[in-house]
């Protein structure tokens, strides 16, 4: 700790001011993480679909359901580049974080507009049952380098799992 300065009869500085940052990323992130630490799952739910036909082929999706109306949040520090009704999808968000970028289908409503800076772990919108959807969910989809991944090299995830 810093001195004590007595400035006034009422007001005590317990300490002086400091030029540096002290601690960083004290509240921990509202999912789990990715195996590299860099990204974090967008919501909570049961996994419901993995590898099924369409999208999903060879574990390039995956689908996530929960009641409508619980938060998706950023996986990573970045850009939304769309928010809007995106075919099948229905109401669908996409962003870009860099090396990486997102596909969110299904939601409810939106928490972000495009052009937006988001940080990892903000609420950016709503799990829903929009587009060609059969109940509340959400259909993740991730590219690496515009590269739709395998989900599995990513998240640790299977049929069933709950996050």
């Amino acid at each position: 700790m810093g001195k004590t300065i007595n400035i006034k009869e009422n007001i005590t500085v317990i300490s002086l001011p400091v030029n540096e940052v002290i601690k960083v990323g004290i509240k921990p992130y509202p999912t789990i993480p990715d195996s590299s630490g860099k990204l974090i799952f967008p919501c909570h739910g049961e996994v419901t679909a993995t590898d099924k036909e369409g999208s999903h082929a060879g574990f390039k999706a995956i689908d996530v359901a929960n009641q409508t109306g619980e938060p998706i949040y950023s996986p990573i520090d970045g850009v939304i580049t769309m928010a809007s009704v995106f075919g099948g999808y229905g109401n669908c968000i996409q962003m870009n974080g860099g090396d990486y970028s997102f596909l969110f289908g299904h939601l409810s409503d939106f928490n972000c507009e495009v052009g937006q800076n988001v940080t990892k772990g903000q609420i950016i919108g709503y799990m829903g049952n929009t587009g060609d959807s059969s109940g509340s969910h959400l259909h993740v989809e991730i590219y690496l380098e515009g590269i739709k991944q395998y989900i599995p090299d990513i998240f640790k995830l299977e049929l069933g799992d709950i996050i």
